[in-house]
C-alpha cells in the first residue's frame, strides 16, 4: 500500500512500528527456552545433572536438550589442546 496523504502515512507508520514491536517481543521472550536447553544440556554435559532431574519434560525438550550435551560433547573433542 502506498500512501495518498499525511493520514495514511501516518497509518503505515504506525502499522509497521506496531510490527516491528511484535517481533522484536517474539525474539526477547521467546528465546529463554533455547538458552536453558543449553543451559540444562551442558549441564549434563559437566554430569553436574543427571537425566532422571529432567523427567517431567516432554520428548521434544530432551531430545533438544541431549542434542546439545552431545554438541559440547563434540565440541570439547575437536577443540585443540585436549
Amino acid at each position: 500500500m502506498q500512501a495518498r496523504n499525511p493520514c495514511q502515512l501516518f497509518f503505515l507508520q504506525k502499522a509497521w512500528h506496531a510490527q516491528f514491536l511484535r517481533k522484536e517481543a517474539h525474539y526477547k521472550y521467546d528465546s529463554p527456552g533455547s538458552r536453558l536447553t543449553h543451559v540444562l544440556g551442558k549441564l549434563l554435559y559437566e554430569a553436574r545433572l543427571e537425566e532422571e532431574q529432567l523427567r517431567g519434560l516432554n520428548q521434544h525438550q530432551l531430545n533438544a536438550i541431549r542434542w546439545y550435551k552431545d554438541f559440547m560433547s563434540e565440541a570439547d573433542a575437536t577443540e585443540p589442546g585436549t
